[in-house]
């Protein structure tokens, strides 16, 4: 897991407002591997309230409203745009931290999420788990996931951003 930046010592010189900028924890998320044959590289990443959402389309805060508990194959996409994404949903609550298996009903499950010209296609995991490390004072989630479906495994790591467009929808 790569190595979160720290704010131990910053020269008196610095003014505060650069004292706080240095102070903040690098998000990120990494992904491998492939699901039938699709794969993506992560460029927007984020969690709130029962999501933590990997997708390979530049998208904002703002832009996450379409993430939803459920989604069945050939249904109408939830959102008017290509993209491959990963998400993780608790059943039960927000995210927290823990180990969680997503193998049968378990409190956190896990989707492969293709959506080409309004076609929606999902893989559920069937096997692995999610480590949510840490939730950070700064709403950052750090964590690890392996994950494994019928055809295919993904495997990453991340530091998620908080994103209050992440609500429970049930």
């Amino acid at each position: 897991m790569r190595p979160l930046p720290s704010c131990a010592f910053l020269p008196l010189l610095f003014l505060p407002t650069t004292f706080l900028a240095g102070c903040g924890i690098e998000t990120y998320a990494e992904l491998t591997g492939s699901v039938e044959g699709h794969s993506f590289t992560p460029v927007a990443a984020y969690w709130g309230g029962p999501f933590l959402v990997l997708t390979n389309e530049e998208l904002a805060c703002m832009d996450m409203s379409w993430v939803n508990r459920t989604y069945v194959s050939g249904d109408e996409a939830p959102i008017n745009k290509d993209l491959e994404a990963m998400q993780f949903t608790f059943n039960e609550s927000d995210a927290v931290a823990g180990t969680y298996s997503v193998e049968g009903y378990a409190p956190v499950y896990g989707h492969f999420i293709s959506i080409n010209d309004g076609a929606l296609d999902i893989w559920r995991a069937k096997t692995g788990s999610l480590v949510v490390d840490e939730i950070t004072k700064q709403d950052v989630l750090i964590g690890t996931f392996n994950v494994g479906f019928d055809d295919g495994a993904m495997t990453g790591e991340f530091a998620l951003e908080w994103c209050n467009n992440l609500k429970s929808k049930y």
